[in-house]
């Protein structure tokens, strides 16, 4: 369960990394350079989400191996 919460949060994050170089492209276009500055904040955030994201989906598909492997050995 923990596994798909953080895969679906993977996605959304993925979706607003989108959604935020689309709105920086625009913000640049118009000269709007204080709105790509707090977006590029948003960007640095979004990537750090993105990060731990990884890690945490990392750790989990790392512990339910360890889980499979511990059960295979009592069986």
């Amino acid at each position: 369960m923990d596994i798909e919460i953080f895969t679906l949060l993977k996605e959304q994050v993925i979706e607003v990394f989108t959604f935020l170089l689309v709105t920086r492209e625009f913000a640049l276009e118009k000269g709007l350079q204080e709105d790509v500055k707090k977006i590029d904040s948003a960007i640095a955030d979004n990537n750090y989400i993105l990060l731990l994201t990884n890690k945490q989906l990392s750790d989990l598909n790392h512990s339910e191996t360890d889980h499979r492997v511990g059960l295979f050995d009592v069986i």
